[in-house]
Order: C-alpha cells, then structure tokens, then sequence
C-alpha cells in the first residue's frame, strides 16, 4: 500500500501492534471515527494498515479458526488455501518429512503441512512473507504444529539449483502477476515450465492451479489431477507426482465436509479418466440432481452418474435424474413436483396460482439470466417456488421442484 514502509509491516506484527489490533477488533465504531481516535497515537500509515488488518481479519473467519490473529495482505488472502483445504493436502505428505512450499503466500498450504513436519517456506515479496512468518509463529504457540516452518524472502526461480536435493514440494504460482487473474498455467508466475523442470528432476511434488486451469496434454498421463470442492464450491485444482499420485493418469473430484463428533475431515471422492460415457433418461424422474461443482470441472458427472444408476437429462447439462432419492456430498437432490415447456407466460400464471414472491432459479446448459427471469415472472405473492431451467429430449423445460438435500449452489440466480 502507497505509503507504508516495510517498518511499518514490521511494527504491525510486533507486541505493540499486536495489542492495537486486539483492542480495536470488536470496537462497534465505523472506520472514520475509529481512524480519527488512532491518529492521536499512530501515524496515517499504520492507522491504515491497523484498519486493513482488522476488515481482513473479519473476511478470513470463513477460511480459517485463528484468522482474528492471523496477519493477511488482499491478495495474499484471496489467494490463500484455506484451513481445511491445507489440512486435506497435507494427508498426502509423508509425516515427519520436510516440505518446501514455493511460493508460500501468507501460509495457507504452509501451515497445514506444517502439522505433519517441518516445512520451508519460499516468498518473493517480503510483506508477504513476513506474515507468513508470524501466522507459523502464531500457530506454533497455539500447539498447531508438529513441525517448525521457516519461511524465506526469495524469488524461487532464484533458488531452482537449490531444490535439486528436494524430496517434496508444492507450488503455489501466482494466477494474477499483473492486473488480471489468468487461468492458463503458462501465464502463472513462475509458468507451467518452471513446475515441468521440477518434476523432471524431482517428481515427489505438487502444483496449485486455479479449478478453470487448461490441462497440460503433455502431462496429463504422467501426474493426477484432484479438483478439491469446499463450503459448496471447486475451490482448486492439484496436480500430483511421483510418489504423492494415487492414480497417475487419473481425475478426482474431492468434496471435503465434516462428520462425527469430535468432527472430523472427511471427503467425498470420484475418481474416473474424464471420458466415460453419459447415458441420457427417456424421461424426467421423480428426483433431479444437481451435480458438485468440483465433479463438474473434473468432468466426472459421467462416472458419478455411472456409480449411483443415474441418467443425465442432456449431453451438456449437467443435472441427473433418478427415481431413488439420494443423500450424497456429490449431488443437492431436487424433487420434482411439475415438469413444464419453458414458456414465461404459463410460468408466470403456474406461479401466480401458488401465491409465489419468490423463485429461486437454477438453470444450466440454457442461456438465460435468472435476474431478468424473475422480473419477467412479476411474482407477487407470499411463498418461494424453486425453478430449474435446463435442455431435455430436443427441448427446454422448466422444472417445479422442492429442495430435498443441498451440497452446493451450482449455476443459480
């Protein structure tokens, strides 16, 4: 931020700054008022960052359970693996064994696979990694950690010759070097050529892509490739080597909930080639099924559908159809309760009948915006109707259903 010196950073993960920010974190005031109160001891720089600190921390709840002490840049925490994501991956490391996280970030992935061993933490911007540093330390005195983590300012295509003697490794490039986010991996800083030469040479790693991510086709036998889905999301996208892959070759969709008392992390996997074959309904059953999106961007709906006994209601829909009802992190279940033509002006009477001020509409494979939807159905009424738009048998219906079991939001309004 224009304005703050690395003193100032290094102020605010000291005791004293520590202290501010435990003092104005639950204070009810807006931050004109709580800035005009800062300012009779602290200099504009650091009310600033006190004040960026406290809405960030606010923002973190959702991805992790230290996030009130824990220290974040914006970038940093929108890119951030969060807690139980980290802990998720961590299983696939060796206990015990060091890790080198490439590109650590502020220590998402660092600190989950520092509960399983010591790690080193690689950052080229020194803001960065120097919150990296304090949220280990943090995570260390709360009895987190098995392993001590380390993390060092460093631009890591700087350090290459050093990871010759690596074991594991996982990098985390930047999807957003410069104004915008990309999604190719060639784009990333450091590209996809950097992680081929480190898998060339030490094939024990793993790399973070973005969910939308183009396959590499070259590397697509030789690593496996796991969409990891969260809090009803495709959160993102790894690829395994050498000894950390399950199934070289393979994709797996991985939906991670919680279950049991105490709970504990669990996940729902599909694991299929990404060409199985979609077998279609002749009709439209008593159950609809939306399918996760994580199962959907590793183009598993044909291996889902193939494992439950479920057919698909088009090519490129997405949604399935059964007669059984079903409770599965994979699906949110829909029952059917009128099949309808996809005409505005029949829904629009079908909905006035049944008293309807609200529809929640879910379409896929259709084009269409929910919003202008809903305003063509001028809905007046007091109940909320549940409407899925989608392609079936050469045409498009509209679909009156009631929510049955929900795993995710997929492609709604």
């Amino acid at each position: 931020m224009a304005g703050e010196s690395f003193e100032d950073y290094l102020w605010l993960v000291s005791e004293e700054g520590a202290r501010c920010l435990r003092q104005i974190a639950e204070d009810p005031r807006g931050d004109l008022e709580l800035a005009r109160s800062l300012r009779r001891d602290w200099s504009a720089s650091r009310v600033r960052l006190l004040l960026e600190q406290r809405e960030l921390r606010r923002r973190a709840s959702e991805k992790f359970t230290c996030a009130s002490q824990m220290f974040f840049t914006r970038k940093g925490l929108e890119q951030a693996t969060d807690e139980t994501i980290a802990l998720w991956k961590s299983r696939r490391f060796t206990a015990g064994k060091p890790v080198w996280d490439l590109c650590c970030g502020i220590g998402g992935d660092l600190l989950g696979f520092a509960t399983r061993g010591d790690v080193e933490g690689w950052e080229r911007d020194r803001v960065t990694a120097l919150f990296a540093q304090a949220n280990a330390e943090l995570w260390s005195t709360a009895g987190k950690l098995r392993g001590r983590a380390v993390v060092t300012c460093a631009d890591v295509r700087e350090i290459e010759t050093r990871l010759e003697g690596v074991e594991l490794w996982h990098l985390d490039p930047d999807r957003r070097p410069g104004t915008h986010r990309v999604s190719q991996a060639r784009w990333s800083e450091p590209p996809w050529e950097f992680a081929e030469r480190l898998w060339t040479n030490q094939p024990h790693g793993a790399i973070k892509l973005a969910p939308a991510a183009r396959v590499c086709s070259a590397w697509e036998a030789q690593l496996e490739w796991e969409w990891i889905g969260h809090r009803g999301e495709c959160r993102q996208l790894i690829a395994w080597g050498g000894n950390l892959a399950q199934q070289l070759g393979m994709r797996r969709a991985s939906i991670l909930f919680r279950r049991g008392l105490p709970q504990a992390l669990a996940a729902r996997t599909i694991v299929g080639t990404g060409k199985e074959t979609l077998l279609f309904g002749e009709r439209i059953e008593r159950f609809v099924y939306d399918p996760h999106p994580a199962v959907l961007a590793a183009r598993l709906v044909p291996a889902l559908a193939a494992e439950l006994s479920l057919r698909a209601l088009a090519p490129r829909g997405g949604y399935l159809t059964g007669e059984n009802l079903l409770e599965d992190p994979a699906l949110s279940t829909y029952e059917v309760k009128e099949v309808l033509p996809f005409d505005v002006k029949k829904l629009r009477e079908y909905l006035r009948l049944r008293d309807a001020g609200w529809v929640e509409i879910k379409k896929r494979g259709v084009a269409l915006e929910p919003e202008r939807l809903r305003g063509q159905l001028r809905l007046r009424g007091s109940n909320t109707a549940w409407l899925i738009i989608a392609p079936f048998s050469k045409r498009v219906v509209a679909l009156m259903v009631e929510p049955v079991f929900s795993s995710s939001s997929g492609d709604s309004g």
